[in-house]
This record gives structure tokens, sequence and C-alpha cells, in this order.
């Protein structure tokens, strides 16, 4: 089957790595695949290195935070001509359109001229999670998002929850990410956990505000009366007025020997292993794969209990979930973990255990399926 995937930017976050590892499986599996991303990125780089066939191609996004009625016209219009130029000037050959997120409606406007079918894989929530609203009213949204529609993916019951609600039912799956090796990963030494130093805590997200950073923070502040040495460490970059106003409050509440702002790291592996607790704050993280990726080598999460965590986290079973903005049961969950040797190793061996739910295999087997079922009709 050939196969055109639409990613929403070049960058190399979550759900672009979440791309990477679908274009991998599916070449993998037999299929000709090609990916078009609207700029030189670290995406590119990664997909060249695979022997993945890319196109930069300009295009926007349809989501906005202020002024969506004159920004958002200017998208749709500028999508539309751009799709459109985009069909003329390239001739790739395509049996399914394939959008990895639901943040740009570039792949929906190729689908509708060149008559294919297309498959959205829904990875956020939108407003919930990146405070945005899509810039078309609801009714139009909704139109647009069922054009030459096939089949929903969705990284997460949650996410399926807020999209069924939202577009209505329809044709849909709900399919976890994976995480590339993790079979292997799960096979690391135990952990040292008498060693004699600080106790660390990390943190690996982009910086934004829904992202719970002050939360982290706020809960530190307050962690500090019992662990003076306690060490948090923010691994990420992103939007610079959230990112001073983190700085701005480190410096403003004296914190500035127990906190760590790494920037963007590529792989952050090597630092949840070094560290004692991994927390996931975001307040509507759609799935999460860091908070994967830290239970694959045995660093025990703590989580808001909301969005798709408490789903990786089992409900409780394989990590501790805490009141989503309830800072005080933030820092509360944190000291119980620091002060049980018995649940931090419990965590420990049974977080790698966890993580083979989440396997490469798993993920391309239920996409592959979704691929078949429609594959006669095309």
């Amino acid at each position: 089957m050939k196969l055109l995937l639409v990613s929403h930017s070049s960058g190399l976050y979550g759900a672009e790595k979440s791309l990477l590892t679908v274009a991998k499986g599916l070449v993998n599996s037999g299929h000709d695949v090609s990916v078009v991303i609207p700029s030189n990125g670290k995406l590119k780089v990664k997909l060249d290195e695979g022997g993945i066939p890319v196109i930069v191609w300009k295009y926007y996004g349809w989501l906005g935070k202020r002024h969506r009625a004159l920004k958002g016209f200017y998208r749709l219009v500028f999508n539309f001509f751009s799709c459109l130029f985009f069909c003329l000037v390239n001739r790739v050959k395509v049996d399914v359109v394939y959008t990895n997120t639901v943040t740009t409606p570039f792949g929906v406007f190729y689908s509708f001229f060149k008559r294919k079918k297309h498959v959205w894989h829904v990875r956020e929530f939108v407003h919930e999670d990146m405070g945005a609203e899509f810039d078309l009213p609801k009714k139009m949204t909704s139109r647009l998002y069922f054009i030459n529609h096939c089949y929903s993916i969705f990284n997460s019951s949650a996410v399926s929850k807020k999209f069924n609600q939202y577009f209505g039912f329809h044709s849909s799956s709900v399919i976890y990410n994976a995480i590339e090796g993790i079979e292997k990963r799960v096979c690391v030494e135990p952990r040292n956990l008498e060693r004699k130093r600080a106790n660390k805590i990390l943190m690996v997200s982009s910086l934004h505000e829904g992202k719970g950073h002050l939360d982290a923070l706020n809960a530190l502040t307050s962690l500090l009366k019992t662990y003076p040495d306690l060490l948090l460490t923010i691994v990420g970059s992103g939007n610079y007025d959230y990112t001073e106003k983190l700085i701005n409050f480190v410096s403003e509440n004296g914190l500035e020997c127990n906190v760590d702002f790494k920037g963007y790291v590529d792989n952050p592996i090597e630092l949840m292993v070094e560290n004692d607790i991994f927390l996931m704050c975001s307040r509507n993280e759609a799935f999460g794969r860091v908070t994967l990726e830290a239970m694959s080598v045995g660093c025990p999460v703590i989580g808001a209990n909301s969005g798709g965590t408490p789903e990786i986290l089992g409900y409780g079973k394989y990590g501790v979930l805490y009141n989503q903005y309830d800072v005080e049961d933030l820092s509360q969950k944190v000291i119980s973990l620091l002060e049980s040797q018995e649940e931090k190793e419990r965590l420990t061996q049974i977080g790698p255990l966890r993580a083979k739910d989440f396997s490469c295999k798993v993920m391309i087997d239920k996409i592959n399926y979704v691929l078949t079922r429609f594959d006669s009709n095309l």
C-alpha cells in the first residue's frame, strides 16, 4: 500500500517521534511510505537516516489562540492553495493519506484533491493540553474533518472520548503510542536504590503552560523543608515567555541550587536512569511518551490524574497518581514515595514490565489491521 504521512511540524518532540516510529514500522511491514513536512528540521534528518522519502512543503496548522478569525482565514486559504499546487507539482502515487496529528488540515485537502481515503491519528486534546481552538466554527471543522474520512486513531481513551463527544461517534479505535527498542530497554540492570546522595526528580516536556512545571516548582518549595538537598531537573525547551516565567520563579524563591534547567535533550533516557522519581505534571497529557520511557528504565513515575496518564499508569497500579492542580497532594505523594523503599522497589520492577505492553510490534500490528479493513476498497 502506498501511504503519504503528513506531519504538522519538522521538530522532534513526542508527536514527531511517534510519526517516525510509525513510518519505520510501516516500511518494515512492506508499505511504500513517503512523508511530507512543512519545513526542514530534525525530523527530516531522522527520516533521511532511515531511508524514508521526505517532501518539504510549506503549510500551516488550523489551530490558534488569538485573532483566530483573521489568522485562521489566512491559514485556511494558504493551506488550500498550497495543497493544490503541491498536487500539481508532486506526482506521488498514494492509496491512503495519514495525518499524524489533528493540528493541520493539509492531509485532508490532499485527500480531497486526489480523491483518496484519509486517516487521522489524533495525538492531542487541542484546548485542554495546548490551550488552543480550531480556527473554524465547530460545524465547519467537523465537515472538513470528515472529508474522505475512513478512520480515526486515538492515542488514548481519554482523547477518544473527547473527540467522539466533539465530532460525534465515528469509525475509530484507540492505539497507544510505542517506543522503539523498548523490548531491549526493559532489560536494564537493577537500580541501586540505596546509593548515598541527594534525591533527584526529573521532568521532561516542552516548556508550555499546560505542562505543569509551576506545580512542580511550587511543590518543590514545600519539599525542601523535608529534603533540603532535593534536586529537580527540568528538560525541554519551548515558549519564551513561559520559560522566563519559570526562571523568574526559581530566582524569586531562591531555588537556584535545587533546580537545573537542561534545555532540549535529544535522548533523555540516561537522565531517567539517574533520577529517583519522574514527574508528569501535564494537566491534560494526551498520552505521554516520556512517561513510558521513564517506566521502561525503572524510574518510578508520579503523574497527574488526568488525560492519558492514568491509562499508562494502570490507574495507580504501575505508578503514583496525584490530584490534578493539587500541589499539596503532589508534595505528599513525592514524600511518601521517597520514604517508602518497598514502593520504590515495586515500581522499579513493575515499570519495565508494563512498558512491554507498548512495543512497536503491538502498535504497528494494530495500525496494519486498521489499514487492511479498507484495503480491499481502495
